[in-house]
């Protein structure tokens, strides 16, 4: 290896090896500006790139924000479209149910009106007495009951409830019911 001493004032010693000694020498006035426009450069760029960075970060938090909000959005919009589909198919459901309500209507109206036409109050009576052997109740077995007019048959019937007041009715009956109470 080569042996190599730095050289201090006053100092002087022949170098016996191939390597030079390192001297220290005062940058040229010309290069020293250059080296600090060099470094001023470095670290423009250094705020450039940051600044680039940033915006980087900016611009990808951005398109992150943008694809959130048209995420929330479409799922919104999804959401909406398959309550309007839930209604839409549940009006469909009551149409139907009402269609199919009405048909039912109407055919038990057709079989009342069957029921009715088919019932012959005169053969019933003629099987009654002859097939049977029933007999008509004698007057004395026969025996008439007052039903007061809230009644189950009189409350639920259909026949409209009668308005109290004064009415020519109000005064057949009062004159029939002293008539009764008489005898």
């Amino acid at each position: 290896m080569s042996r190599t001493r730095s050289y201090k004032r006053g100092y002087t010693n022949y170098n016996y090896s191939s390597s030079a000694y390192a001297y220290e020498v005062a940058p040229l006035p010309q290069e020293r500006a250059f080296e600090e426009e060099r470094l001023e450069r470095l670290k423009r760029l250094k705020r450039e790139r940051a600044m680039l960075e940033g915006e980087k970060r900016k611009a990808a938090a951005h398109k992150l924000k943008l694809t959130v909000a048209v995420g929330v959005v479409f799922a919104g919009c999804f959401v909406m479209m398959n309550s309007y589909a839930a209604v839409t198919e549940q009006r469909v459901l009551n149409n139907k149910m009402k269609d199919e309500l009405i048909a039912l209507k109407s055919e038990n109206a057709a079989l009342q009106a069957d029921i009715t036409d088919s019932v012959d109050l005169q053969y019933i009576k003629d099987e009654a007495i002859n097939r049977l052997g029933m007999t008509e109740p004698q007057p004395y077995q026969l025996i008439y009951i007052d039903v007061p007019k809230q009644s189950y048959n009189v409350q639920y019937g259909t026949e409209e409830a009668e308005e109290e007041g004064f009415s020519l009715k109000s005064i057949l009956e009062s004159f029939k019911n002293l008539f009764k109470g008489n005898d």
